[in-house]
């Protein structure tokens, strides 16, 4: 099947924003001091990677049920964990990578080995490891489950990922390096798994006044495959930061900054098709 183009039609239509989420909302936990904690079981926080030998696991109403074992030399530093497909799933990065001097993020599933040999309560251990390249792990700006639990969402300045977690396996990873930190709103169809980002990519100096201009622009990604369905320029070469919006019908996007807005229409064009088609749902 060929990859369809998303194209953006600039729209004088009447803008209906689907709802919009604070960021905390983008971050879910599995965190016992969460009141919204999420699943069947909890992991105390711990400061950075601070676990006790046997990190104590928890149900909803905070009895001990077993024990993660080396907690501190498996994960390391956490950045946020959840519970998901009857496993934890930890975005960390190892002690070791702090010590070799290079980043090494990791999303790692926590799960049930055993029993412990004298106390015969449950053991819970990293069974499977997601490597990422760099610091991806660093300001993670969501971390949530999707589709009622089946689908994880891990987005950060340097990309995204999108786990399967019933599978336990990664459905695709999209790349944002190029627009590292220089990408500041996002948004998700309430349709179907598109993420829009507002960029604004610093450029050259301008000769005449030293100042760099920059190229703002909205673009596309469909999440299940990782790659880039549109990009549409938008007016102005001062740095900016863009909020990201999909209408309610996934079928427009508004960029908006400080002090200008701009909707477009979104059509779908298979590269093969002469007419490009309404997108949405």
């Amino acid at each position: 099947m060929k990859q369809s183009e998303i194209l953006f039609r600039e729209s004088q239509a009447t803008f209906s924003p689907a709802p919009r989420l604070a960021r905390e909302d983008w971050i879910e936990s599995s965190f016992s001091q969460n009141p919204r904690a999420l699943g069947p079981l909890r992991i105390e926080g711990v400061n950075n990677g601070r676990y006790e030998a046997r990190q104590p696991i928890l149900d909803v109403d905070g009895r001990i049920v077993g024990f993660l074992k080396n907690g501190a030399s498996s994960i390391g530093y956490t950045f946020a964990c959840l519970y998901a497909g009857n496993c934890f799933w930890f975005a960390h990065m190892g002690f070791g990578a702090t010590l070799r001097g290079g980043d090494v993020s990791s999303v790692s599933i926590v799960d049930r080995t055993g029993k412990f040999l004298f106390s015969q309560s449950t053991r819970f251990e990293v069974v499977k490891s997601f490597g990422f390249e760099g610091g991806w792990v660093d300001d993670i700006r969501a971390y949530k489950l999707l589709d009622g639990g089946a689908r994880l969402l891990y987005l950060t300045n340097y990309g995204a990922c999108l786990f399967d977690t019933h599978r336990r396996e990664i459905v695709a990873t999209t790349d944002l390096r190029d627009l590292a930190y220089e990408w500041s709103g996002f948004a998700m169809s309430p349709k179907v798994k598109l993420l829009v980002v507002g960029c604004s990519k610093r450029g050259s100096r301008d000769p005449v006044d030293g100042e760099h201009r920059y190229r703002n622009f909205a673009r596309i990604y469909n999440l299940e495959t990782g790659l880039a369905l549109g990009e549409n320029l938008l007016p102005g070469d001062q740095q900016t930061r863009w909020l990201a919006d999909f209408s309610q019908d996934g079928r427009m996007v508004r960029l908006s900054s400080d002090s200008r807005s701009f909707a477009f229409d979104l059509a779908a064009r298979v590269p093969s098709s002469e007419a490009p088609i309404e997108y949405g749902n």
